[in-house]
């Protein structure tokens, strides 16, 4: 479940109602201990309701049913079963009521709190509630979780910006809608530059799942200008700049990172392990290809047969190359010997003879004997 707001936008996984003209809250922190608590302050917000009209106070009965949604949310969540959907609706209705006073033009700050915490009720509904029905109640959730967003900003209320994009970013993933969840974690890169895990998912997304080339590449140059000694970054960036077709910045590329590891130096950034320097020996191996440069691809092709005689029989590349895969399958550079690329890249995750006899495949002169 993701986090929600009371009316004056203060965050709290119970979110602690504003004073409510001399009502007493029932908890101004922390989450609620027991469901009876919650039950309370649902009764709480019921009779303020009762107190405060639309028609009089309209701001307060707005701020009511928010802080009555959040109740009602909390022990919603709390009860399993269909009693549990019940409590879920009636959250539902009472954010969505708030809503009629709440205005993006009016009162644009707890009009994005209350649309966060419409998505956080709505969440819950989707994923409890599965198949179609449910697609449609996480789809309502990403829709009220990017109109608080239209509000909220990075740059001016970014503890709001960053929790209601972390909610968005979990109903995603429920939802199953990888570019939206690839872009929201971008973004959420901004807040949080230095997250290596939020790194790897964007770029894992972008680059072997939708083959979206150009945001792979435009993710790791981010995180490479941030953290120029990852080397698995680096490494990554090369592989982003072959699939998107700049073949002879990817060239250079992997000559850096490959160059020190062959004149026995040790770089700053550390030594690459047997796995990343055969991976980039395939990817340089592949853009030589790619330029039709066939003295560097006979170079590339004999320094990885080298390598690998060196490691064990069960020696593979832990590399996924599902992008590099489908670039290599897709464009015309690759056409002479595309079969053979894309075998010496099935091969990489097999074992080390298997991937041998891909190498001694590759169309340039023959491999010295061993």
């Amino acid at each position: 479940m993701g986090d929600r707001y009371a009316a004056d936008g203060k965050t709290d996984r119970r979110s602690a109602p504003r004073p409510l003209l001399g009502v007493r809250n029932v908890s101004t922190s922390g989450l609620c201990s027991c469901k009876n608590e919650v039950s309370v302050s649902s009764r709480v917000f019921v009779q303020n309701v009762e107190v405060y009209t639309r028609a009089q106070l309209p701001q307060d009965w707005a701020m009511t049913q928010n802080n009555l949604g959040n109740a009602l949310q909390e022990q919603g969540t709390r009860t399993g079963g269909e009693a549990g959907q019940r409590l879920l609706a009636e959250a539902v209705a009472a954010y969505r009521a708030a809503l009629e006073v709440y205005t993006r033009a009016q009162l644009p700050q707890q009009w994005a709190t209350t649309q966060n915490n419409l998505g956080t009720a709505l969440q819950e509904q989707g994923t409890r509630t599965g198949g179609e029905a449910g697609q449609r109640l996480l789809a309502e959730a990403v829709a009220a979780y990017r109109a608080a967003l239209e509000v909220f900003s990075l740059e001016h209320t970014a503890p709001y910006w960053v929790q209601t994009t972390r909610n968005l970013t979990a109903t995603l993933l429920h939802l199953g809608d990888l570019p939206g969840l690839a872009a929201a974690i971008e973004d959420l890169l901004r807040a949080e530059p230095d997250n290596v895990k939020l790194y790897i998912v964007a770029l894992s997304i972008y680059h072997e799942i939708l083959f979206d080339f150009p945001a792979a590449e435009r993710v790791s140059k981010v995180w490479v200008e941030r953290h120029a000694y990852d080397l698995s970054a680096r490494s990554k960036l090369a592989e982003a700049l072959l699939t998107v077709g700049r073949l002879e910045e990817a060239v250079a590329a992997l000559e850096g990172l490959l160059s020190q590891q062959s004149n026995g130096e040790t770089p700053v950034e550390g030594v690459l392990d047997p796995d990343t320097e055969l991976a980039l020996r395939l990817l340089e191996i592949i853009a030589n290809s790619g330029l039709g440069a066939k003295a560097a691809l006979a170079g590339a092709r004999n320094e990885a047969h080298t390598l690998l005689l060196g490691q064990p029989d069960s020696f593979a590349v832990g590399w996924s190359f599902q992008g590099t895969r489908h670039f290599v399958a897709t464009d015309p550079a690759f056409e002479a010997e595309r079969d053979q690329l894309l075998a010496l890249l099935d091969a990489a995750g097999k074992d080390r003879d298997t991937l041998l006899s891909a190498l001694h495949g590759i169309a340039v002169e023959p491999i010295a004997d061993e």
